[in-house]
C-alpha cells in the first residue's frame, strides 16, 4: 500500500458522474470535485479553430456563426462534428467543408444527442 505522505495524486475525469459507483465516492476517495461547464461561443469558437485547422475549409466558412449555432455543445460534441465531415471532404465532388455543411452536421449530431 501508500503510506500517507508517498504523494500521490490521482485525477479522474468523467462526463457521467450520475453513474459513477458510489464506493468511488466514499469519504477519502477522491476529496474534491470539480464541475467544469460547457465552453461558451468564445471557446466554442477556440474549438472549431482547432478541429478544423487540418481539414480543407472553405474560404466563406464563419466560425464565428458556427459557434454561435452550437450552445450546449461539449468540446468532445464539436471534435465529432468536425471528424465526421473529414470523411464527407474525400468525396471529389465534395472538396471543401462549407458553413452549411458543418452546420448540417452539428444540427444532425444535436438531433442524435436529444433522442
Amino acid at each position: 500500500g501508500f503510506g500517507t505522505n508517498s504523494g500521490v495524486i490521482i485525477l479522474a475525469a468523467t462526463n457521467r458522474a450520475d453513474i459513477l459507483d458510489k464506493a468511488l465516492l466514499r469519504a477519502g476517495r477522491f476529496d474534491r470535485q470539480i464541475h467544469v461547464d460547457l465552453p461558451d461561443v468564445n471557446e466554442r469558437k477556440e474549438i472549431f479553430m482547432v478541429h478544423l485547422r487540418p481539414l480543407k475549409t472553405d474560404k466563406s466558412l464563419d466560425i464565428d456563426f458556427l459557434a454561435r449555432q452550437t450552445p450546449g455543445f461539449s468540446g468532445a460534441d464539436i471534435a465529432n462534428v468536425c471528424n465526421s465531415l473529414q470523411h464527407e471532404t474525400l468525396h471529389p465532388w465534395l472538396p471543401r467543408i462549407t458553413s452549411w455543411l458543418l452546420w448540417t452536421a452539428s444540427w444532425e449530431d444535436w438531433r442524435r444527442r436529444r433522442r
